[in-house]
């Protein structure tokens, strides 16, 4: 709380040194706790100090804004729509421009609909035999949403891995909802005959689901985990992370594992030049 007594907030010449903006990195990341919740709350501690000048709140928000705009941290989009809602949106930073608000206020829409510790949006999809099904009607202790292409290159390294987490981990009453965004029909049913995926399969190929909107896949593959009361706990994170989190959550000792990703790029080039 006395991190910051020696900074004079009211006093635009300090930008003009070296000092303030390490004095924010450091705080952020020697006091704070990596947390959402913690940084959140650091942030909002940071800019009530620099509203005492217009200038260094601008440059404060701004660097704020950048550093968690930017991040690849799981859990630290929470961070960017906090900033956007709280400082942006509400007209606290009269100098950001209707655009870059409007903007801003997509992106938080966007990403509102799928934030850690949210529970998750349910949507109904179609499996092979195109029988529909619920999301939260799939039972089970954790639940990992499996998004993919069939003909997407990382999709095609992702999923032997998460086949075989699935196999390995399927008795712990994990279920795994893969989910083909594409609308080719008999392509789909290729892919997952060719990777023998015994998990649930469902589709949208009449675009009747919002399910891209809600979970914001803007990539292949895209992985979610889900608890049995369906709130998100995990998410964008690869079948390696995804095993070794999922150990660490059912405390169980797996063993190691190597994914041979040179084997198998070799299997896809022969596979292509046939």
């Amino acid at each position: 709380m006395h991190y910051f007594d020696n900074v004079d907030f009211s006093d635009d010449r300090v930008l003009r040194t070296p000092v303030f903006h390490q004095k924010i990195e450091d705080y952020l990341k020697l006091l704070t706790t990596p947390h959402p919740d913690s940084v959140i709350r650091a942030i909002d501690f940071i800019s009530f100090n620099a509203r005492a000048n217009e200038e260094i709140f601008r440059y404060t928000l701004a660097t704020l804004y950048n550093k968690y705009n930017t991040s690849k941290i799981m859990g630290y989009d929470a961070i960017f729509v906090h900033i956007s809602e709280k400082y942006y949106m509400s007209g606290l930073a009269p100098w950001a421009d209707s655009a870059f608000v409007a903007d801003i206020t997509k992106r938080v829409k966007e990403l509102s609909t799928s934030l850690i510790g949210d529970k998750a949006k349910d949507f109904v999809l179609a499996d092979t035999n195109n029988v529909r099904i619920p999301m939260y009607a799939v039972k089970a202790k954790y639940l990992i949403l499996f998004f993919y292409e069939p003909d997407c290159g990382h999709c095609k390294k992702a999923t032997p891995k998460m086949k075989a987490l699935y196999d390995e981990l399927h008795q712990y009453d994990i279920e795994v909802l893969g989910i083909n965004i594409k609308t080719d029909v008999e392509e789909w049913k290729e892919f997952i005959h060719k990777y023998n995926l015994n998990w649930i399969n469902v589709a949208d190929p009449y675009h009747q689901s919002n399910f891209r909107s809600y979970y914001d896949v803007r990539s292949t593959p895209t992985i979610f985990l889900l608890d049995k009361d369906k709130t998100i706990i995990a998410k964008r994170l690869g079948p390696e992370q995804l095993r070794e989190l999922l150990g660490q959550i059912l405390k169980i000792q797996l063993p190691d594992v190597e994914w041979d990703d040179d084997k198998q790029d070799k299997e896809e080039d022969d596979e292509h030049k046939k």
